[in-house]
């Protein structure tokens, strides 16, 4: 429901702001978002991950579950316009921090989990003009993120931290509003496709509901 009012609300706002213009070609850009950011854990993998962590209790039967899976997110980068079709844009993403906990039956007890998300990315957009004002984008990107967190509980089965790093891409679709000839305001949706290791807390889908704004310098 949060997205959807973000969605609905923004998208309101960049019908009624501005008059036409056309951004510049080959122009550098600053680019700056806020939003909403949702997981989407493979809670399998989080179970096998602390089966193979307490090899000891080979009956621990883990069932884990999302407790908060929602946080606000914000985004920095710098992009360059090539055309009016074209665009990259080299950013770093602070995509939140979440709540998970994992039940167990034997022996009986609860792990909690944290797990914090940052991302830094190279991202390639390709740019429709619908008129001299909106523009839909879509984009393709490569990631470098960071995975850190704490499995723990408060009984004899130990826990486990993690901090894992690798490489993965990152799609989305948006609109831009044009507000002068040199700032734009956008509204954009994101996913952030498997971050994280298998040993740890697993794959990590993140999606990502954000207005955002640029500006030409």
């Amino acid at each position: 429901m949060g997205n959807k009012r973000l969605f609905y609300g923004s998208a309101v706002l960049l019908a009624l702001l501005g008059q036409p213009a056309l951004a510049e070609d080959g122009a550098w850009y600053v680019v700056l978002h806020g939003g909403i950011a949702t997981i989407e854990p493979d809670q399998n993998t989080i179970d096998n991950s602390l089966i193979n962590a307490n090899a000891q209790f080979p009956n621990l039967s883990p069932q884990t579950a999302v407790r908060d899976g929602n946080d606000s997110t914000w985004k920095a980068a710098i992009g360059y316009r090539v055309n009016r079709n074209f665009a990259l844009e080299f950013g770093y993403a602070s995509l939140g921090e979440y709540q998970l906990r994992t039940t167990t039956t034997n022996p009986a007890t609860t792990f909690n989990h944290t797990v914090e998300i940052n991302a830094f990315s190279v991202d390639a957009l390709g740019i429709k003009p619908i008129n001299d004002r909106l523009s839909l984008y879509g984009r393709f990107g490569v990631t470098s993120w960071e995975q850190t967190g704490l499995a723990f509980d408060r009984s004899a089965i130990p826990g486990f931290s993690f901090d894992d790093r690798g490489g993965s891409i990152k799609v989305g679709l948006g609109l831009s509003y044009a507000v002068g000839k040199r700032a734009q305001l956008r509204l954009e949706w994101e996913r952030y496709i498997n971050t994280g290791e298998e040993d740890a807390l697993g794959t990590i889908d993140v999606d990502v509901a954000s207005v955002g704004l640029t500006v030409d310098f």
